[in-house]
């Protein structure tokens, strides 16, 4: 099937005055901010154009290949690269790109703003980089009321708002997608009504109390969150909004990957409910984690991550190209860890149940 590299080659040639926006560039809007444009893309309120930017960084990153990242999207690179060429996008404004990470706080945060040609100012979070600092964040959205990068998401809105004029399109992909829901539920009354969308992609979910508040309820009916048809990551906590599931070319944790999504035309192919794999997985893994308090959470968290950084290894990448005896010791400490071990076990359990109980419907 085709996908979103393809639909580029389609419409490449066409403008946004032939053919308005639609589901499909709004997701390439949320992918053009992936790379690190740290002194490409100003950081204030000065712009510059796709085809500056994408150029700049590649004249600057000459070995970048095709890969951000161990475990990013193969198609984002090459993505930029048509976009940059493509009539349609070559000349789309581009501003306020920050990249942020601290790893004393567990914190990794990025965003830019897109400048749509209809006058909607896109605000785009990236989701988790290839650092591991990244990562262990994400998994402390299952531990934490509020993690650094969602208090840095809130405060890029509310710049974002007051340094560009118009309506509001707030988006991401994975963690950026709960980066959008949160920064959009928590910014003042006076912003949101200025919020057209909230377009999650496959991003975590929240804690059930997050979905009590009066800024969420403000905003529910502007949130979609869409996931592939044998989603995980964006089954993870409690969803919000409403869900739109699309058909993939890939299962499992592939699917994650947003150009995997299938393509017609200008829309992507939209699927009626998930595929009955990821509503097993998804209901073992909740009640797993629901049978945690949040001390154990806390533990599992630092259990895995404390392994990891044990390589002394700042990315996935980094790690990934351990020697075979340095894996083999790794393996055993994560065998060793007594957290992992009970909710590993806990999840087989949850799973083979939720299996059975799906068998018998």
């Amino acid at each position: 099937m085709a996908n979103a590299l393809d639909y580029v080659d389609w419409r490449g040639d066409l403008s946004f005055d032939t053919v308005p926006v639609n589901e499909i560039d709004k997701y390439i809007f949320t992918c053009i901010g992936k790379p690190d444009y740290t002194g490409i893309i100003p950081a204030g309120d000065r712009t510059v154009t796709v085809n500056e930017a994408v150029g700049s960084y590649f004249a600057t990153h000459e070995d970048a290949g095709d890969k951000l990242g161990l475990i990013a999207s193969a198609s984002t690179l090459p993505m930029l690269r048509k976009i940059a060429l493509s009539d349609r996008f070559r000349d789309i404004k581009l501003s306020g790109f920050i990249n942020k990470i601290v790893v004393e706080k567990t914190e990794q945060f990025s965003a830019l703003t897109v400048f749509s040609p209809d006058g909607v100012k896109y605000v785009s979070f990236r989701g988790t980089d290839d650092t591991i600092v990244g990562w262990k964040e994400n998994c402390e959205l299952a531990v934490k009321e509020v993690v650094p990068a969602q208090s840095d998401a809130k405060a890029y809105l509310e710049w974002a708002a007051e340094t560009y004029d118009g309506p509001i399109i707030v988006c991401g992909h994975s963690k950026g997608g709960n980066l959008a829901v949160y920064a959009a539920c928590t910014v003042s009354e006076e912003i949101q009504d200025r919020i057209l969308e909230v377009n999650c992609y496959d991003g975590p979910g929240f804690m059930p109390a997050f979905l009590e508040t009066e800024g969420y309820k403000r905003m529910q009916d502007r949130i979609t969150t869409f996931v592939p048809y044998m989603s995980i990551v964006g089954m993870l906590l409690t969803q919000v909004g409403r869900l739109d599931v699309i058909q993939a070319s890939d299962a499992g944790a592939a699917g994650h990957d947003g150009f995997t999504w299938d393509v017609f035309r200008d829309r992507f192919i939209h699927c009626p409910e998930l595929s009955n794999a990821s509503k097993i997985f998804n209901a073992a893994i909740d009640e797993a984690i629901a049978d945690m308090d949040s001390d154990e959470r806390r533990e599992l968290v630092e259990e895995i991550f404390d392994v990891l950084t044990s390589t002394g290894a700042f990315t996935l990448s980094e790690f990934s190209e351990q020697s075979l005896r340095k894996s083999l010791e790794l393996a055993n400490q994560f065998r060793k860890a007594p957290e992992l071990r009970s909710f590993l076990l806990s999840l087989a359990e949850k799973g083979i149940k939720s299996a059975r109980n799906k068998k018998s419907l």
